[in-house]
């Protein structure tokens, strides 16, 4: 069977490393300059969800830990996290996501610039732009204690997988599973 000319477009596990255009894929998705209002209920989905989650459970959370797996050099799904959380573990399989992410907590220059997305998340979880240096204050405080770290969903011996069950009161990932696992 052959590929269709859609296929040869997908990336898989070590194409992350070798192909993935970091700068690409921030700008086309989370410039917030041209954002497709088609995309928009999708956009709303997630956060209104992890809000109603968290709003839900939390007097279920017990120490406070979070695990981003497979975060990318996305950082607006651990900004609602933050908001509940005191750790944030980030991790995810690309090294150059993990530096966006290191750059963005260190406040470098060349760092990504989320204002514009973060607005929109705030505007979409019913809060003011006026909280978003407070919520970005919690996030870094959230990173910094919980750390960046590589993972693999397909190795079995990675130790974000192998811990115990309760080493984190939270397991968030998204849009990555499908795109990462070989089975």
């Amino acid at each position: 069977m052959s590929k269709s000319s859609n296929d040869k477009h997908l990336l898989h596990t070590s194409d992350y490393n070798t192909r993935f255009n970091l700068d690409t894929y921030l700008k086309s998705f989370y410039s917030g300059v041209d954002i497709d209002p088609n995309q928009e209920p999708l956009i709303a989905f997630f956060p209104e969800n992890i809000v109603r989650i968290l709003h839900d459970e939390q007097k279920r959370l017990g120490n406070q830990k979070a695990l981003e797996f497979g975060g990318g050099p996305c950082l607006w799904s651990s900004l609602l996290l933050a908001q509940h959380v005191d750790s944030i573990r980030f991790c995810d399989y690309a090294q150059s996501n993990l530096n966006a992410v290191s750059d963005w907590i260190a406040q470098k220059p060349s760092a990504f610039d989320w204002t514009k997305f973060f607005d929109n998340v705030l505007a979409i979880v019913g809060s003011s732009k006026e909280k978003r240096a407070e919520w970005e204050s919690r996030l870094r405080e959230a990173l910094n204690r919980g750390g960046l770290s590589t993972c693999d969903v397909n190795d079995p011996n990675c130790p974000i997988l192998s811990g115990k069950h309760n080493d984190y009161d939270i397991i968030f990932s998204s849009l990555c599973l499908e795109a990462a696992c070989l089975a």
